[in-house]
């Protein structure tokens, strides 16, 4: 009887505890990529550069990001870059770069080296650009309002 009763007790628990997983954004293969018909995303491998931040056990890792215009020539592009929390539904941004400058298939956005929580197990990455440059006002200034803003977004999930 006891050992039906041990055995049952180890089953038990043996069920219930491996239903408690956590789920953690770790590719187990870089690089990973989404591509629309205008924009190219890679998660890869990070920089081991001197001076740049090393992956921390059980903390955070730490991967390489870039993004490549595959359409036509993208201006004002500003790509933002946020993570997941487990239990919220707040996001937490861990980069945004704004690039004035054309973006083009031969001109891509590189990061080397960004650090994500261990608990995340979610990236989004934003892509927000104008098709064309911005209008030169009188004055000498840009007007970078007057162009039609477009949005993109993609989401990388363990």
């Amino acid at each position: 009887m006891q050992k039906m009763l041990f055995s049952f007790l180890c089953i038990f628990c043996f069920v219930i505890g491996s239903s408690f997983t956590v789920h953690a954004f770790s590719p187990k293969h870089l690089p990973i990529s989404q591509t629309s018909d205008r924009w190219k995303i890679e998660i890869k491998q990070p920089d081991k550069k001197t001076g740049l931040v090393t992956a921390k056990k059980d903390v955070f890792d730490t991967y390489g990001f870039e993004v490549q215009d595959i359409g036509k020539d993208a201006y004002h592009v500003t790509v933002e870059v946020f993570r997941n929390e487990p239990d919220s539904q707040t996001k937490y941004e861990l980069f945004t770069s704004k690039k004035d400058h054309v973006l083009s298939k031969e001109v891509a956005f590189n990061h080397a080296n960004f650090p994500i929580s261990v608990q995340s197990d979610e990236l989004e990455v934003i892509i927000t650009w104008q098709e064309k440059p911005s209008r030169l006002l009188k004055d000498g200034q840009k007007d970078c309002e007057s162009e039609r803003k477009y949005k993109q977004t993609f989401t990388f999930k363990h």
